[in-house]
């Protein structure tokens, strides 16, 4: 049975956030659907295009529209059933920033781009800030980093915890992009210098949704300025960090515009979004060893159709923030991948291994870990 890598990745409104995932072979769909969505603790300022991240089991929501969310952070803590405790606000943004993209490796959590207000070109951003995560969960204070090569708003970011990632969006001149910035993550949580890819993708366009899934990006959806897309591109992931030629590998079950992508477990998540109007529904498709995308399948939907929302998974659970229902909210809910179990070592770390719901479930980190020895002995 061949082995592949994955990244679970989780993007929402142009968001991403990174956890490693390690998969073996194809996986039993039959034997994991999703539990009913449930709603949980509603955060502090309700919002739209807004990032989120997870780390450590906490979730993060950053900045977001309107005015003053745009400088917002909050934080909340993620009870053993998946439910959220309280959000309370966390530090603050240096720049406010709206239809941002935002990632977390390695400790840190990187805000990118995105938008000051409403306003022309000139409010279009190319800078990015990050903080420090702490062991209570808490953010140091936002500092500025490397600016990406172009003005970026309603693209997405992701991460492969050794280079960030930001794709297409628009802003600047030309207007709508098809290139794909790169840097890399200095072991001090500063990012390397900027560089554009030489490949492009094969069409620009902004509010869609990026997930990494084994070594290869994809793009899901969005529009061109025109019209919605339903295409799905994909890229490969070189050892050295570049990016190999784009080509498209699919079409999701329709065309839409903002909604969260989500790869765990050897799937990804479609989650919500807009095409005739806001969307419940979640799809998924199974992501293959060679980078093509398995049939999509319509999964359990969530309570309240959402689209400019985020999304993320932490462990089994899949978690959707604020967004437009209409009109707009700061309510958030959550599933389990009923039947999911860890796959790798990783998974089990920085308290990953309180939120799978198994069967088995575990009492800590040693025995996850001691499962996963003993499912994939060539680990």
């Amino acid at each position: 049975m061949p082995k592949h890598w994955t990244q679970e990745i989780v993007v929402g409104t142009g968001v991403t956030a990174m956890l490693l995932v390690n998969l073996f072979g194809s996986r039993n769909s039959a034997a994991e659907s999703l539990a009913a969505w449930q709603l949980t603790t509603s955060l502090v300022v309700s919002r739209t295009t807004l990032g989120v991240a997870a780390a450590n089991g906490w979730l993060y929501a950053i900045g977001g529209t309107p005015a003053p969310s745009t400088q917002v952070s909050e934080r909340a803590a993620i009870n053993a059933n998946g439910s959220l405790q309280p959000w309370q606000t966390s530090t603050a943004l240096t720049t406010p920033r709206q239809n941002l993209a935002v990632v977390s490796a390695n400790g840190e959590i990187y805000a990118l781009g995105g938008q000051t207000s409403p306003g022309g070109p000139t409010e279009h951003l190319a800078t990015v800030e990050h903080a420090s995560i702490y062991p209570d969960g808490s953010l140091g204070a936002w500092t500025a980093t490397s600016a990406m090569t172009t003005r970026r708003v309603e693209f997405a970011a992701v991460t492969n915890g050794t280079f960030v990632y930001a794709l297409g969006g628009y802003g600047g001149a030309p207007y709508f992009h098809d290139t794909v910035d790169r840097a890399e993550i200095n072991p001090d949580g500063s990012l390397g210098p900027w560089a554009l890819d030489p490949f492009h993708m094969t069409t620009a366009r902004y509010g869609f949704s990026a997930a990494i899934g084994g070594n290869h990006i994809y793009v899901f959806g969005g529009t061109d300025g025109t019209i919605y897309l339903s295409s799905i591109e994909s890229c490969e992931i070189m050892p050295d960090g570049s990016l190999g030629p784009w080509q498209i590998v699919g079409s999701l079950p329709s065309a839409r515009v903002n909604m969260a992508a989500v790869v765990v477990g050897g799937f990804v998540y479609i989650i919500g979004g807009f095409d005739t109007g806001p969307l419940s529904e979640v799809d998924r498709a199974e992501v293959r060893a060679d980078g093509s995308l398995g049939a999509w399948e319509t999964m359990t939907p969530m309570t309240i159709a959402r689209h400019a929302h985020a999304g993320v998974a932490v462990g089994s659970n899949l978690y959707a923030l604020s967004g437009y229902e209409p009109p707009m909210t700061g309510t958030v809910e959550y599933t389990s991948i009923l039947g999911a179990t860890p796959t790798s070592k990783d998974e089990c770390k920085d308290g990953g291994w309180a939120f799978f719901t198994g069967p088995p479930r575990f009492r800590n980190q040693g025995q996850c870990v001691s499962f996963v020895a003993r499912q994939h002995p060539d680990l």
